[in-house]
């Protein structure tokens, strides 16, 4: 076995952290979230089933959309026919992450286990603004499966046919949500040695248990060692993974300001107007325009 690790130091525990397996065709990346994940899921009263998927999506967005380079945005939406009237996580290059859901409120929550349960029939689409360019990607497919990680695993290997193993874990721990997640993919290579290596390591990532993501006593490098030690690996160094909203009072403001005055006076509360941003429930007032 060849370990190698690029200032493989342990930070804290919002981190993303890239490693390859045998070659460069092998590549995945592992995720670790506490802190940022909790506060975006408790800055809303969601229901803890609805918390539960929005947080697997953030950690498979921050997976997937890690590549981007800073600046970049990656945009998760689901549009279903079900309870759920508005889903959407997103994730910048700079691994800054937020969410929002809106659903009917006379949800019967029982027994509603799974992503499937609460979406029912409808499409995900997948929105990457490049942050080197004005030229915008959207992907679409129907919504299959019963996990947030099944879901966008048939999302990569139909559009972009890479095979792909993604396992995310999301849980409340002593009042507070904690999550982890990996990806584990394959470019396309016809070599005999990476196709070999790709079964073993795919048989190795789909045995990762949940309890090993959520764990705090398992570090991000103890687990690849424990899945794939047996393997040359690389592990890169690992980038930290922030709850951080891009609203702002200038942009409220610039919002405010494509409206006519006489909207704006219906819009005012005790003299003031209110914006209040979806994703992090903060308000911006103004007293006028």
């Amino acid at each position: 076995m060849r370990w190698r690790e690029y200032k493989a130091n342990s930070m804290t525990n919002n981190i993303l952290r890239p490693f390859i397996i045998g070659s460069k065709n092998i590549r995945g990346k592992i995720v670790k979230l506490d802190q940022a994940l909790d506060q975006v899921l408790t800055s809303h009263d969601y229901n803890d089933a609805i918390s539960k998927i929005l947080g697997e999506a953030l950690l498979a967005i921050s997976l997937i959309g890690s590549d981007m380079k800073s600046g970049g945005i990656l945009t998760l939406q689901f549009q279903s026919e079900g309870d759920i009237r508005i889903f959407v996580a997103d994730v910048t290059g700079d691994l800054h992450i937020r969410g929002y859901v809106e659903y009917n409120d006379n949800i019967d929550f029982t027994n509603k286990n799974n992503a499937k349960d609460l979406f029912d029939k409808g499409y995900l689409v997948v929105t990457i603004d490049p942050a080197d360019s004005n030229q915008r990607y959207q992907g679409i497919v129907e919504i299959k499966g019963d996990t947030i990680s099944e879901m966008l695993t048939n999302y990569i290997v139909t559009s972009e046919q890479i095979e792909t193993v993604i396992k995310v874990a999301v849980n409340k721990i002593d009042g507070k949500w904690v999550g982890g997640g990996l990806i584990l993919q394959k470019l396309p290579s016809n070599e005999e040695e990476d196709l070999k290596l790709w079964e073993d390591a795919e048989v190795f990532a789909n045995s990762v248990k949940d309890e090993e993501l959520l764990s705090n006593e398992i570090d991000d490098l103890s687990l690849l060692k424990r899945l794939f030690g047996m393997h040359d690996v690389i592990a890169f160094d690992q980038r930290v993974v922030e709850a951080k909203c891009r609203c702002s009072h200038l942009k409220a403001l610039k919002l405010l300001q494509t409206l006519d005055k006489e909207e704006l006076e219906t819009l005012k509360v005790d003299g003031k107007l209110i914006v209040k941003c979806q994703y992090c429930n903060k308000t911006n007032e103004f007293t006028h325009i």
